[in-house]
């Protein structure tokens, strides 16, 4: 599921020490959320966001289809537009066989290609979330950790000067380790 990622910093404590006891959480750039609706291409084909990508690999056949040809209405926003094919994605059938194994690696390469082709996203990555941590909103499954993990992971490729489009693989370890 989409929404934007939190920044989390040390807040200060309350009895005035230095002492950091407390995580403070302020809403990440627009670039973070799965829901916001950017126009790129992955595995061939055209997506308005990640989240749509997301839930149209999930299957095969109609579904997948369906999904992919589903475009924001005009004057939708970016939510409403990914609350409405994140449903689309709870009532398909043919899902893909392997798909729990390979769900977070799928929102990788998607969030990837996103990047990949809209380089001012790179930027305001790097530029509006710095070295914090990074998590997920409130979410289905286990979304508020890995949607973080994803976004810091390619935030340290984009630091490295790494060319998005020649990562071919990622495990879920890489990700808890970045």
């Amino acid at each position: 599921m989409g929404g934007p990622c939190f920044k989390v910093s040390p807040a200060p404590s309350l009895d005035g020490s230095n002492k950091a006891s407390r995580q403070k959480k302020v809403l990440g750039p627009a670039c973070t959320d799965n829901f916001q609706i950017k126009i790129f291409s992955h595995q061939g084909q055209d997506w308005c966001s990640v989240e749509q990508c997301y839930q149209a690999l999930k299957f095969k056949g109609d579904t997948r289809e369906t999904i992919q040809k589903t475009m924001p209405h005009a004057g939708e926003t970016g939510s409403s537009y990914g609350m409405r094919v994140w449903r689309l994605g709870q009532i398909g059938r043919n899902m893909v066989l392997d798909w729990e194994e390979t769900k977070v690696e799928v929102m990788f390469f998607a969030n990837l290609a996103k990047y990949q082709c809209n380089p001012e996203l790179q930027k305001e990555l790097v530029e509006e979330t710095g070295e914090l941590e990074l998590v997920g909103g409130p979410s289905t499954w286990e979304w508020s950790k890995w949607n973080g993990l994803i976004q810091m992971k390619i935030r340290s490729l984009v630091k490295e000067g790494k060319d998005l489009g020649s990562v071919e693989k990622i495990s879920m370890n890489e990700l808890e380790n970045i």
